[in-house]
C-alpha cells in the first residue's frame, strides 16, 4: 500500500486535494531506520577507503617491492573506477532496482577489501583497489533514494542530510579508530616477532618503548647487521599485518550493509511495475 501512495503525494499537494493530509499521516516504514544504518555503512566506506590506504602506502611499498609509479596506481585505481563509473551505478540502480544493485555494489566492495588484505604481490592489490573502485560506484548512486524512499516525503530532506553528514563524521573517525586498531595489531605482532628473534633486553625494551611510531620506530644501536634487517623485516610484517586487518574489518562491514539492504531496502523495479499510472 505505502509503495503505491509515495508517488502520489507530490502531486497531491499540487492540486490540493482532501486526500493530501490522510497521506501525510501514513506512517514511515519500521524498516527505516535500519535502511538509513544500511545506507550510513555503505556511504562510509567511500570515505573510509579513501584514507586507509595512504596511511600503509610506504610500507606496503617496502614490504610489496613497489616502484613509486606502482604506489601511485594503488590510490588512483580505486578513484578513477569509483567517478569514471558513478552514473552507469546510477543508471543500473533505475533499470534492475537500487536494493538489488547496492547489495551487489557493496557485495563487490567486501570482496575486494579481502583481496586487498590478502594481496601477496603489487599488481594483485592494484586489481583488488580497481574492483573495490567498480563496487563502490555502483553502491554510491543508489544511496540518496534508498533513503528517501524508506520514509515518508515530509522526512526525506533531514533523513537524507543526516546519512551525508554521519558517512562524513565516519571518514574522520576513521582516522582515529583504525589507527588505533592498526597500533593494537601491530604491536602485537611486533611482540610476537621479536620474541622469535636473539635479541639483548635492552634491545627488545628499546623496541617495545616506541611501538607508537610504527614505522617510525629507531633501530636500536650496537646490533650487526643482520639483526638489524631482521628487526626491519619484523616492522614492516607487522605494519602490513595491521593494514589487512583494517582491510577485513571493511570487509565485514560491507558484507554487514549488503545484509541489511537485501533485507529492507524496497526494490524499485518491482515498485514500478506495480504502481498505477
Amino acid at each position: 500500500m505505502t509503495d503505491t501512495i509515495k508517488p502520489l503525494i507530490e502531486e497531491d499537494k499540487l492540486r490540493g486535494t482532501p486526500e493530501t493530509s490522510a497521506i501525510q499521516q501514513v506512517p514511515a516504514p519500521q524498516s527505516g531506520v535500519w535502511v538509513l544504518i544500511a545506507t550510513i555503512l555503505g556511504s562510509s566506506m567511500a570515505f573510509i577507503d579513501g584514507t586507509v590506504v595512504n596511511v600503509a602506502l610506504p610500507v606496503l611499498q617496502l614490504d610489496l617491492k613497489a616502484t613509486v609509479a606502482d604506489v601511485q596506481w594503488v590510490v588512483e585505481a580505486y578513484s578513477l573506477f569509483l567517478a569514471a563509473l558513478n552514473l552507469v551505478g546510477g543508471s543500473l540502480g533505475d533499470h534492475f532496482g537500487r536494493k538489488r544493485i547496492f547489495a551487489i555494489g557493496v557485495s563487490l566492495f567486501a570482496v575486494a577489501s579481502t583481496l586487498c588484505g590478502l594481496a601477496p604481490t603489487i599488481v594483485l592489490l592494484i586489481i583488488a583497489r580497481a574492483i573495490q573502485g567498480i563496487g563502490m560506484a555502483v553502491t554510491v548512486a543508489p544511496l540518496t533514494t534508498a533513503v528517501m524512499g524508506a520514509v515518508n516525503t515530509q522526512h526525506a530532506g533531514g533523513v537524507s542530510g543526516v546519512n551525508n553528514a554521519v558517512s562524513r563524521a565516519m571518514g574522520l573517525l576513521a582516522i582515529a579508530v583504525q589507527g588505533l586498531v592498526v597500533l593494537a595489531v601491530f604491536s602485537s605482532s611486533l611482540d610476537s616477532h621479536l620474541a622469535r628473534l636473539s635479541l639483548p633486553s635492552v634491545a627488545r625494551t628499546v623496541l617495545i618503548a616506541q611501538q607508537s611510531k610504527l614505522v617510525g620506530i629507531a633501530l636500536p644501536t650496537g646490533l650487526n647487521h643482520a639483526a638489524q634487517a631482521a628487526i626491519q623485516q619484523a616492522i614492516a610484517e607487522s605494519f602490513v599485518t595491521g593494514f589487512r586487518v583494517v582491510m577485513l574489518i571493511t570487509a565485514g562491514l560491507a558484507l554487514a550493509s549488503a545484509l541489511s539492504a537485501l533485507l529492507l531496502i524496497e526494490d524499485t523495479s518491482r515498485t514500478s511495475d506495480t504502481t498505477p499510472s
